[in-house]
């Protein structure tokens, strides 16, 4: 039960108790009650007694409910508090352990990508020595390269890519993505935009933009069971942005919402918790590393927006990023 609703009820009650005082004296004036009591008594005087007690009987029952209404308020309004702070403790130890992450990630990768450079340029010196038909160095080559993607990956998950953002009109880039996705998987995807003209464009690196689309598409893919599609649904939206420090009051922001929904086997709770943490995978082993998910929460918090994610065993999961809306492009 919310705060006013409690405040409401209980200014109710009181109104209630006091015009059923202001009836009460009405009538005894009206009618001089007060005089027929005592006529009452003396002609009755052996249930003087038992009307005292009759009086007092419903006063204390009267008490007795207003105490218990006040209690269950209470009861109430102390459950949905406990809850608002396990929610919010809840939150703080997720994103405490998301930026250690995010910290340990980022360490890994710089250094990672550090020695990547060395071996790729000592590499292509010894090609230009050994001629361009050794194909030993094509292949560490290669294997550099992709090793570099996922550095790439890793560095956005800790929010430590490089970007530049400028408002991007999201209808029409979204179309292009979703055109290059359906060459890939087919004609499964089914996109809907419904944008105001005032929230058409959102904040971001359109590159990024596209690789992490790229990436809930793929998981969107691979996670289908009969049903093949995929539906993609964009829409601009107000929501409470995610506080910046733990404790912090939320503040409303208007956002672009892009949805990217599959109606497959869906996530159990413990792995929609786990589903962003970098090289955490439910698929066989050499079909996924882990950092779609991971990187795609990187790009959205370094956007400024963030990533939701609902889903329901074998009902489907649907990914929502939201994206930070401007009223008008640069």
């Amino acid at each position: 039960m919310s705060q006013p609703y409690i405040r409401s009820s209980r200014f109710l009650d009181l109104v209630i108790c006091f015009i059923g005082i202001v009836v009460a004296l009405a009538l005894s004036h009206t009618f001089d009650l007060s005089e027929r009591w005592i006529e009452f008594s003396e002609s009755h005087e052996d249930w003087e007694l038992d009307e005292v007690l009759i009086v007092c009987g419903a006063a204390s029952v009267m008490f007795f409910w207003y105490a218990l209404r006040r209690r269950n308020e209470f009861l109430r309004e102390y459950d949905r508090r406990l809850e608002s702070e396990l929610k919010l403790q809840a939150d703080i130890d997720t994103k405490k352990r998301m930026d250690d992450l995010s910290l340990l990630t980022a360490g890994i990768a710089q250094e990672y990508n550090n020695k990547l450079a060395v071996i790729m340029g000592n590499t292509e010196l010894l090609a230009e020595r050994l001629g361009p038909g050794v194909p030993e160095t094509r292949h560490i080559l290669d294997a550099a390269k992709h090793s570099a993607v996922l550095t790439h990956h890793l560095l956005a998950f800790s929010k430590q890519q490089q970007m530049f953002s400028k408002p991007e009109e999201m209808a029409q880039r979204l179309q292009e993505i979703i055109d290059k996705a359906s060459q890939k998987y087919g004609s499964g995807l089914q996109f809907h935009c419904e944008i105001p003209d005032q929230f058409s464009h959102a904040l971001v690196d359109r590159y990024h933009l596209e690789e992490a689309m790229m990436a809930l598409i793929a998981n969107a893919y691979d996670a289908r069971l009969d049903d093949n599609r995929i539906e993609i649904n964009c829409q601009a939206e107000r929501r409470e942005a995610p506080a910046q420090e733990p404790g912090m009051a939320a503040t409303q922001k208007d956002y672009v919402r892009i949805d990217v929904q599959d109606h497959g086997k869906g996530m159990h709770e413990i792995i929609r918790e786990q589903a962003f943490e970098p090289f955490f995978t439910t698929k066989d082993v050499g079909k996924g590393l882990g950092l779609g998910l991971s990187m795609v929460y990187g790009f959205a918090a370094q956007s400024g927006g963030f990533v939701e994610i609902q889903s329901e065993l074998n009902k489907g999961t649907k990914v929502s990023l939201f994206l930070p809306a401007v009223q008008e492009a640069a």
